[in-house]
């Protein structure tokens, strides 16, 4: 059986991977007759998680994962076409799995590995706040940031595909705007790495797929994450949450947003601290001459002022007893407030120090 040709896209996170599974699925008859294969196999919501040889914990007995050994012989011989799938789950694999997975898709596919890259200090915003909307964080970000930086080392990320794989059957793209064709994901997908130029059969959406959280209703959430530790009875809260950032902040909704979370600074050091590794992927990997791999502009501040302690000051974003009460009277007219309540008190009655900090807020932004 002659090999079949696989796009294998896996993320990295939080690189509008939910807004082009979505897209993926939406048109899978205009990719099949551009000559590409977005097949049904293993799909959840649009992508192939059941596919990924990276099994999360929590979803181990949740969700029936299909091993590569089984998936991969059938849908190279059912396939008459090059094959894309997608899945952000498959980035996380260990390098053992990777190693595994590369000698099991061997026999049967050409692979090329897809994987769009979002600046770091962008990508540590977006991780945290995104583990948030899961129920998974608890701390404040000052809390959360060194784990959240060692989780974005793209040297480590990448290495176990470069490996398994080869170099050159990675395809890299910096999720930056001004970089993608169009400024649009979808259409640098199809353009850069699909070669379809004619848009015209595909159906697009301009709403934002994975919309975030305003700063107040992060904040919100984080407390409610404190006091209920379970995450699916936490992420009942998120729809009104949602809605209550897309009422006061237009940016939640926006596809590309900037947020004030981290200061300049800190940014600024995470930049410096991953210049070497951003380099060596521009240059090394994606063959720019100039080592330059992300293009906007660097925040603006001068860190020898603070290696000199004449510049060590920041004002951290906060949240109010004013913005407390307006969210609790949103989830209230919304008929939360009651159930937020039973969690509250659940969680005095376990004794559950770690709530405690947070009950009074809570039951206090809703009249309580």
């Amino acid at each position: 059986m002659a090999k079949k040709q696989l796009y294998l896209h896996i993320g990295l996170g939080k690189t509008g991977t939910t807004s082009l599974q979505t897209f993926f699925w939406a048109n899978r008859k205009p990719l099949a007759k551009y000559g590409i294969l977005y097949p049904t196999t293993g799909a959840v919501a649009g992508a192939h998680h059941l596919l990924s040889p990276h099994i999360p914990p929590f979803l181990k007995d949740v969700w029936d994962f299909v091993p590569t050994s089984k998936w991969a012989p059938e849908l190279a011989q059912a396939a008459n076409m090059p094959v894309l799938l997608s899945s952000e789950l498959t980035s996380s694999a260990k390098p053992d799995v990777v190693a595994r997975f590369g000698e099991e898709l061997l026999p049967y596919f050409d692979t090329k590995v897809i994987i769009y890259l979002r600046r770091q200090d962008h990508l540590i915003v977006a991780g945290y706040s995104q583990q948030i909307k899961a129920g998974t964080q608890k701390m404040d970000i000052g809390g959360a940031f060194a784990r959240l930086f060692g989780q974005f080392d793209f040297k480590a990320r990448l290495m176990p595909w470069i490996e398994a794989f080869g170099a050159e059957n990675l395809i890299l793209r910096p999720y930056e705007r001004r970089q993608l064709i169009g400024g649009d994901i979808r259409k640098d997908f199809l353009s850069g790495i699909l070669g379809i130029d004619d848009l015209s059969g595909f159906q697009t959406s301009t709403t934002n797929e994975n919309p975030r959280f305003a700063y107040p209703a992060l904040e919100y959430k984080r407390m409610i994450n404190n006091v209920i530790p379970d995450t699916q009875a936490s992420t009942r809260f998120n729809e009104p949450l949602l809605a209550y950032s897309a009422a006061i902040d237009s940016s939640s909704t926006a596809i590309f947003h900037e947020s004030d979370l981290l200061a300049a600074a800190e940014r600024k050091m995470v930049l410096n601290r991953v210049r070497p590794v951003n380099a060596w992927i521009a240059k090394d990997l994606m063959g720019r001459n100039d080592g330059i791999l992300f293009q906007d502009p660097e925040p603006d501040v001068d860190l020898e002022r603070i290696a000199s302690l004449k510049d060590v000051s920041w004002s951290a974003p906060s949240v109010t007893d004013q913005d407390l009460a307006e969210i609790g009277t949103f989830l209230t007219s919304k008929k939360y407030d009651k159930e937020l309540l039973q969690h509250i008190e659940q969680a005095l009655r376990e004794n559950r120090f770690e709530a405690y900090r947070y009950a009074g807020k809570l039951a206090a932004s809703v009249g309580t």
